[in-house]
């Protein structure tokens, strides 16, 4: 999310990051302004993302293309259906087969309001504040990291 992340994993041996998460909460990117203002939220953190299979349950079951199993999609930030289903997959696949209010609520919700819907997430929301350009993004990971990078080497040699 910002040059200190980079900074760290190149120091670690990697040759670089994903800025998923970050680069989502764009100008640029397509989505919906109020889930990228989401992401930017002072009150979302870390802590708010979760890995779940309750959306990949839910999305299974009216996508042509579903996500494959033993595979989770990824993080999402946590709202009301999760914390509802969450725990109770045995019961939610019970009455995905008799009843169809459960996906009527997720596409409800998915169409709904920000603090409602599915908001794809990484661990790095916390550290997210504004909704700026890619291009300035990449300029200031870039720009951090070579701060810290150079400002660590120069204590190495003193």
């Amino acid at each position: 999310v910002d040059g200190r992340g980079l900074a760290a994993a190149l120091s670690l041996g990697c040759d670089g990051v994903v800025l998923g998460t970050r680069l989502w909460a764009t100008k640029e990117a397509r989505g919906r302004e109020d889930c990228k203002q989401r992401l930017a939220d002072k009150d979302i953190g870390p802590d708010q993302v979760t890995r779940t299979e309750v959306f990949d349950l839910l999305q299974n079951s009216i996508s042509p293309n579903p996500w494959p199993k033993p595979y989770d999609s990824n993080g999402m930030i946590r709202n009301e259906m999760i914390n509802e289903w969450e725990g109770k997959l045995s019961v939610a696949k019970a009455q995905l087969d008799k009843d169809s209010q459960i996906i009527t609520d997720f596409k409800a919700a998915n169409g709904g309001d920000a603090q409602e819907t599915f908001i794809h997430s990484g661990k790095g929301v916390g550290d997210i504040s504004s909704i700026d350009g890619a291009y300035d993004i990449i300029l200031r990971v870039d720009e951090e990291a070579r701060t810290i990078i150079q400002h660590d080497l120069r204590k190495l040699f003193e």
